[in-house]
């Protein structure tokens, strides 16, 4: 009875608390905000309120929820201590086990119950009047049920159970928060290292992971929207994660209840000798100083008392040394794709490092940043030091020098583990600095000002929880700002932009954003501090008219001037970030962005689709200025009427992320130009004839507009640009049109009109990507040490003044989409029969070129034997910076990123060869998109995607035996579920795909690997030959899907054609299969 009783007591001494009911009140208003904004919950296909939907809701509410937790846990278990009635209530009859089991329930109770409020407030979001009624469906009662019981209430009681049973076992409310940091840095650092580690680690962590989320994540990977949560909650790893939380949280209860620590016993002081006693020290002249001297002295004391103190502290010595040890089992196997790791090159592991450490150390430095200041209030010698003459700048000197060593610790962790990994991999490209430039540098500056509000917080809020709550709450300013939209990092630091790192380009786009914006918040910081000085506290509080006029007399003197140089010195360097990002750039949020690009639609849509004349000679001078990161391109496109009928207009696509873009037509004048929007139309002065050509002249520039556009494709070296980044575009597209349906429907935009049937009229008259086939004769000039690269045979290389200058002639007509890239390239070239396969790679890239050369030369022997002759006498990989993760496919030209392919590690043998697969995929474009190309219909993306993939993995068996050539089938089938499940609206039939990549890149793949066991690969490959010679450099009318199957259907045996057409226009998810038809079943299956 007497537990019952305490925890009543506990439950209403818990219920008046001013901060429970105001923490409940903002995680409430969290939840509406989750279910009612867009950019959350749902999808066109899966209503918000859908169960799954909402289990995700509560997962996130209840990780958040910890910091509400790890409160009532602290107050409950550690009530007696803090307040000083402990002795009295120890010699009471009560028992300790009973005290404590009723607090523990009452706690439990409170937090549960104000979880329960917290989670209504998604049924509030459900029905609140803004909401748009298609967003919600109807409430499926008992499966949200299971949802909060299964996943919302244990995300929330077992973290408190843990919290409260080590709060009354080491009675400190510091090792609480350590652990608190510590499941943070677990819940940060394990989702993403178990995904890289496999499925079986996975589900390790699954099990053991104490909020569930990766169990949660394991049971859904491959439930398709709308799936029944029981099914995959009953045989999934969730459930076994509850059960052994349950346990843990039992047995460390169990232990606090049992065991006992007693530091505040009284103990008798040492006995003193009476003769030690009768001696009197001799006490020496104190001379007064209060100079500038004597601050340097003092502040030096403080600093190293406070380091002293930090450098003892257990919990940040246990929080360094776990830091340390999930650094390296993260970065072991960071950007790994398909089981295979990168090398850990410094580029690689600082982005690993900062993907959590950033987070982390924003939690730690508001965490210790309390600590340090309010360390002498919380051992009651405040009054003590502040009674001698220090002076303040000095006392908040030392604790702000800190809080900035406990920040330099943590990165200094982080820079240890990639160390030691790079140690284990016997791998190492970078000197002391470089750690200190990528790693500590732009960490400690993003951490600059939280740190510093979190002290000034920590100086002016009555006690360290209401400081801790003003930095959590800066930090939900800045989430809700980034999810709505609105974020600018002019106002919010988070909203900094961290510059993306590149070997091949260290610079970026030569701007120094991230330097300026950085400068910019540390004077915001300084500020800040400069605050906490006018305000700190003396002695007890007093009234707050005396800590004004203290300010004033602050003010009054020397620290006038210092606040007004650092007030103009913000505003200066807020000025000049104004003009680069609001001026000189265009800067909007993401609502601005979102209506400009419904206006150009409505602009360009009444455009789409009209008869236009090809392109059929195209020749270009390009101009870069790698330095000024400045490009400037001039050239002629000889356009040809080939519809059949005369053509009174021509409609020009501009390109959007050019500064200066001047067009002109040979006998036509511009009749409508929307600059904005990037359309010009030019009527004919008489109309264009039937084979009647023009001549299409234009000047494009791209120039460096501030720091606010991010603009990386013109670079000091790196630069890669596509044709349509430099030229016009004959005919208006989609590219830049909404395709979000919310999107679309909040800017009163009809929904996007599919793609056309096959059999459409005028389907076939145009390709998909609007590409025709014309010669090309491009002369591209650029620095000296530089290479420039593009399609076509170099005919010409000259240096002159500082310059290379090199043309590029292709006599054999090719797609008019095409790159130009320049960088200081290392080149190996290997002669293949007629074909120069070459490699133009960043010096200190070339571990994998040979690799690559093998994968060239090998892909064309198998596709040139499979499908047909190659067309160009060249065939070339072309590094580009680390802006993108992807290779792409131009004629002869493949750019691939240093971030694919260039640092793989592919030292041991039973790694994926993903380098291998992924140069096969670009090179079987050559015949797959650059031979043959799909009409601009539905199913277009199988006839280059899905080929290109099947022949990749088909080459790759042939080159390095099926069990490769399986695990790229593998792979395939595993990226098509996880793609299946994500999946935010209906699965098209492969035959009519349309932009779904996961069903035209790999249920294409896994589609032709059935159909290759189900006819044989001699009859699918016959197919595919006949298929490549009956279109191959064929203008309008263009090949569909339907050509493509209907090939297949003649070479397979009149049984089996059944099957197969099901194959491609059923949407059944087909069963994994290995490469080889008498191949051992994969793993996947």
């Amino acid at each position: 009875m007497l537990a019952a009783h305490v925890a009543a007591f506990e439950i209403g001494r818990q219920a008046r608390q001013p901060v429970v009911w105001v923490a409940g009140l903002l995680f409430f208003g969290f939840a509406v905000l989750l279910m009612s904004d867009d950019g959350f919950l749902g999808s066109p296909e899966l209503r918000r309120n859908a169960p799954i939907e909402v289990a995700k809701a509560l997962l996130i509410l209840g990780v958040l929820y910890v910091f509400v937790s790890v409160a009532l846990a602290g107050e409950a278990a550690l009530r007696d201590i803090r307040s000083g009635f402990e002795p009295l209530v120890r010699a009471t009859s009560s028992r300790r086990f009973t005290r404590l089991l009723g607090r523990f329930v009452g706690m439990q109770i409170v937090a549960g119950g104000l979880f329960l409020v917290v989670a209504s407030g998604l049924l509030a979001g459900a029905v609140a009047p803004w909401v748009e009624p298609t967003a919600i469906g109807p409430f499926d009662w008992p499966a949200i049920g299971l949802a909060v019981i299964v996943v919302g209430l244990p995300a929330v009681t077992t973290p408190a159970a843990v919290f409260f049973a080590l709060a009354a076992w080491l009675r400190s409310i510091t090792a609480v928060y350590v652990a608190l940091i510590v499941g943070i840095m677990i819940l940060l650092i394990l989702p993403g290292m178990m995904k890289q580690a496999g499925l079986p680690w996975m589900e390790v962590a699954a099990t053991i992971e104490p909020f569930g989320m990766v169990a949660f994540l394991h049971d859904i990977r491959f439930l398709e929207p709308g799936g029944n949560l029981f099914h995959a909650f009953q045989s999934g790893l969730l459930i076994v994660n509850r059960v052994v939380g349950l346990g843990l949280s039992a047995a460390m209860l169990g232990l606090a209840f049992l065991l006992e620590r007693r530091e505040d016993e009284a103990r008798l002081p040492p006995r003193q000798d009476p003769a030690d006693a009768a001696v009197q020290p001799r006490l020496a002249t104190a001379s007064r100083r209060f100079g500038p001297a004597a601050a340097v002295l003092q502040f030096l004391a403080r600093l190293r008392l406070e380091t002293r103190l930090l450098l003892r502290s257990p919990s940040l010595i246990i929080l360094a040394g776990l830091l340390l040890v999930c650094a390296i089992l993260d970065l072991w196997s960071h950007n790994s794709l398909a089981g295979t790791p990168s090398l850990p090159a410094t580029r690689v592991m600082a982005d690993g490092v900062r993907s959590w450490l950033g987070m982390l150390s924003l939690i730690v430095t508001a965490f210790y940043a309390g600590e340090i200041v309010w360390r002498e209030r919380d051992r009651r010698v405040d009054e003590l030091i502040d009674s001698t003459p220090t002076p303040d700048a000095v006392i908040l000197g030392a604790k702000i020098a800190a809080v900035a060593s406990v920040l330099l610790i943590l990165l200094s962790t982080g820079v240890l583990a990639v160390m030691v990994v790079q140690l284990g991999k016997r791998y190492f490209d970078a000197t002391p600095d470089q750690y200190v430039a990528l790693i500590i540098a732009p960490a400690f500056l993003q951490m600059v000002f939280l740190g510093a509000f979190s002290i000034t917080a920590a100086a002016l809020a009555p006690n360290r929880f209401a400081a801790w709550g003003l930095t959590a709450a800066l930090l939900t300013l800045s989430v809700v700002a980034e999810v709505m939209g609105f974020a600018h990092p002019l106002y919010d630091f988070a909203a900094t932009p961290y510059p993306t790192l590149s070997e091949m380009n260290p610079d970026g786009d030569g701007s120094k954003g991230f330097i300026w914006l950085s400068t910019y918040w540390t004077l915001w910081g300084a500020l800040l501090l400069f605050g906490a000085w006018l305000f700190w506290r003396r002695g007890r509080a007093g009234p707050s008219k005396a800590l004004l006029a203290q300010a004033r007399r602050r003010l009054a003197g020397p620290g006038g001037a210092i606040a007004g140089v650092l007030a103009a010195a913000t505003l200066a360097v807020g000025g000049y970030v104004f003009m680069n990002t609001n001026v000189w750039a265009w800067w909007a949020t993401d609502h601005e962005i979102e209506a400009f690009q419904a206006d150009c639609e409505r602009d360009l849509a009444p455009y789409l689709d009209r008869p236009e004349p090809a392109i059929v000679d195209m020749v270009m001078k390009v101009d870069i200025a790698p330095s000024r990161t400045r490009l400037t391109a001039e050239g002629v496109y000889v356009i040809e009427n080939r519809t059949g009928g005369p053509l009174a207009q021509v409609r020009l696509q501009l390109p959007s992320d050019a500064d200066e873009v001047r067009v002109s037509v040979s006998g036509a004048r511009s009749v409508l130009r929307r600059e904005t929007c990037g359309l010009d139309v030019l009527a004919f002065d008489t109309p264009l004839r039937p084979g009647e050509r023009r001549r299409l002249t234009f000047r494009t520039e791209i120039a460096p507009r501030g720091f606010g556009s991010s603009q990386n494709r013109v670079v000091r070296n790196g630069t890669f640009v596509d044709s349509h980044e430099l030229a016009p575009v004959v005919g208006v597209t989609r590219r830049d049109f909404l395709t979000d349906a919310d999107d679309r429907r909040r800017q009163g935009l009809e929904p996007e009109a599919p793609m056309l049937e096959p059999d459409a009229p005028g389907a076939r008259d145009r390709n998909y990507l609007r590409a025709d086939l014309a010669p090309l004769d491009i002369t591209i000039s650029t620095d000296a040490d530089q290479v420039p690269v593009a399609p076509g045979r170099p005919v010409s290389d000259v240096r002159k003044d500082g310059r290379r200058t090199i043309r590029y002639v292709s006599r054999q007509p090719i797609r008019t989409f095409f790159s130009v890239q320049s960088a200081r390239y290392e080149v190996r070239r290997v002669p293949h029969g007629p074909v120069d396969v070459a490699v133009f790679f960043h010096p200190g890239h070339g571990r994998n070129v040979d690799r690559m050369i093998a994968a060239m030369k090998g892909g064309l022997d198998v596709y040139q034997r499979e499908f047909g002759p190659y067309q160009f006498d060249y065939l070339r990989i072309v590094e580009f910076p680390a802006y993108g993760d992807y290779g792409q496919a131009f004629a002869g030209t493949i750019p691939i990123s240093e971030n694919a392919g260039f640092i793989a590690d592919l030292r041991s043998a039973g790694n994926f060869d993903y380098v291998t697969n992924l140069v096969l995929h670009e090179v079987a474009h050559q015949w797959w998109a650059h031979q043959v190309i799909g009409a601009d219909a539905k199913g277009a993306l199988l006839l280059s995607e899905g080929l290109a993939e099947y022949s990749a993995a088909m080459a790759q068996g042939r080159l390095q035996g099926d069990l490769q050539g399986g695990r790229a089938i593998d792979q395939s089938w595993l990226e098509y579920r996880k793609g299946r499940a994500e999946r935010r609206e209906d699965e098209p039939r492969l035959l009519r795909v349309e932009r779904q990549a996961y069903v035209a890149y790999h249920r294409a793949a896994v589609t032709l690997a059935h159909v290759r066991v189900t006819i044989g690969e001699a009859a699918l490959h016959r197919a595919l030959r006949r298929f490549r010679d009956d279109h191959a450099f064929r203008a309008a009318p263009y090949p569909t899907s339907d050509d493509l199957l209907a090939v297949i259907l003649e070479e397979t045996p009149p049984k089996a054609r059944a099957k197969v057409r099901a194959l491609f226009e059923r949407v059944e998810e087909p069963v994994g299969i290995g490469f080889a038809p008498a191949a051992k079943p994969s793993e996947l299956k």
